[in-house]
């Protein structure tokens, strides 16, 4: 019985290692690269997995790549100004209220509604895209929206949607917020702007505060920010603290304005669920910006035939101790 029980043992031990070697095996040639992503690999380029190539849906575009242009040359002003709220700018000081923004000029300022669509479908296959504005002639303004964050329910591709009963055009899917989700909209411009708003409802309460947790110190910041053309980085708020509660199933508007005359190159603010633990739809009713104003015309001073100085022989010709390198005014 022992020597039957050892070859028992010993056959059931090769068995043992051969299952571990096929395991291992197959393990290393699933994780080992293609020839073609290590050919990638080695020649400098980025390597990636056929699974990214293949959702390439999903990937954000590139910043103020060529998209089809949107003509609002006219739309200077809210379609729904009456109903807009103001509770952003009258909790959170450092914003631009909806009064200030529509004080100023009415040429420099557009308003863009989702109405006029790039593409013959409401979605945009995207995760962010660079909407292409033509402001009248050869004027155009370029605004690179990229969204990030929200909770993991439902599409994160940006999609149009029309209400059924009021007829309104919103901008919806870059991610529904609940008590423990944050989002954060990021915006840039191709060329500064002056001021820039957005009108955004949530069908429940909302607030502005980027705050994850207490350790989370590269997470956390200020509820609004926007860059100037300097590279300052103007905060609005206070860190990790909230900024403003805002009423769910309102329009709200949210917006800044430069004051030092640099321009706005970015805009950023973060919202987070304060409604409890309940997926909350976000939607953009509109976006605004106001350029910056062209700058004065010189006047032009004529010099034609003012070809010598007036009184050349006052001139001393050169200095008797000049310096190497100077010309004489022969």
């Amino acid at each position: 019985m022992g020597n039957r029980d050892s070859s028992l043992n010993w056959s059931m031990h090769l068995k043992l290692e051969r299952l571990i070697f096929t395991i291992a095996l197959l393990v290393s040639l699933t994780m080992a690269p293609s020839p073609s992503l290590a050919k990638q690999a080695a020649g400098g380029v980025p390597a990636t997995s056929p699974a990214a190539e293949s959702s390439s849906a999903n990937k954000p575009m590139s910043l103020f790549e060529p998209t089809p242009a949107l003509d609002i040359a006219g739309r200077h002003d809210f379609a729904n100004q009456a109903s807009l709220s103001e509770d952003a700018a009258v909790q959170l000081k450092g914003l631009c209220s909806l009064a200030e923004f529509r004080s100023l000029p009415v040429a420099d300022r557009f308003v863009y509604a989702f109405d006029a669509w790039p593409i013959d479908k409401d979605s945009l296959d995207a995760a962010s895209y660079t909407f292409n504005f033509r402001l009248g002639g050869a004027v155009a303004q370029k605004v690179a929206f990229l969204p990030s964050g929200g909770g993991p329910g439902g599409s994160h591709l940006l999609t149009r949607t029309v209400d059924v009963a009021t007829k309104q055009v919103a901008l919806t899917n870059f991610g529904n917020l609940a008590w423990g989700s944050k989002s954060t909209h990021s915006y840039k411009f191709d060329k500064p702007v002056l001021a820039f708003g957005v009108v955004v409802r949530c069908v429940g309460d909302f607030e502005l505060r980027k705050y994850f947790w207490q350790a989370a110190h590269d997470l956390n910041g200020y509820p609004v920010s926007y860059t100037l053309t300097d590279g300052t980085v103007v905060n609005v708020g206070a860190r990790e603290l909230r900024g403003a509660l805002l009423k769910g199933g309102t329009d709200t508007f949210i917006g800044v304005i430069d004051h030092s005359g640099h321009g706005i190159t970015s805009v950023s603010y973060t919202i987070a669920g304060a409604a409890g633990n309940v997926a909350q739809d976000v939607k953009m009713l509109d976006i605004a910006f106001v350029t910056l104003p062209a700058p004065a015309t010189a006047n032009v001073i004529n010099l034609k035939g003012r070809a010598d100085f007036e009184t050349p022989e006052m001139v001393v010709p050169k200095p008797e101790t000049a310096v190497d390198g100077l010309a004489s005014l022969d």
